[in-house]
């Protein structure tokens, strides 16, 4: 079979399959930015870090960035806290994508790191 035909067939059945098997395969993210709405300096969309955080891993969040733009991919959650260690829990989001204001939900201060769990 040629390239060209296995991949017309793969994205044939990736458009024709339902969102909760394709959602399966989603993998979790955790980009940070600079400026409110999950904007860079300069008004557009790149991330100061990106990174996919391992599922159970305690990830690091520079204390420089006001928000994040958080996946926590398929059948996990983030749960955010108020130390690096992630021993001090805030608070939980239970599915989808969202851009988190950092500063906001920690009432004053960064969010530290996000676990995906």
């Amino acid at each position: 079979m040629q390239l060209t035909t296995i991949f017309s067939l793969l994205t044939i059945a990736a458009t024709s399959a339902n969102a909760s098997v394709l959602q399966i395969r989603a993998q979790a993210k955790l980009n940070q930015y600079p400026k409110l709405n999950c904007k860079d300096n300069n008004g557009g969309n790149n991330p100061s870090f990106h990174s996919s955080p391992v599922r159970g891993a305690c990830t690091k969040i520079d204390g420089s960035m006001v928000s994040a733009y958080v996946v926590p991919g398929s059948g996990a959650k983030a749960v955010f806290y108020m130390d690096d260690n992630c021993t001090q829990k805030l608070r939980e989001q239970t599915a989808g994508e969202e851009c988190v204001v950092l500063f906001q939900i920690a009432k004053g201060k960064n969010i530290a790191a996000v676990a995906m769990v």
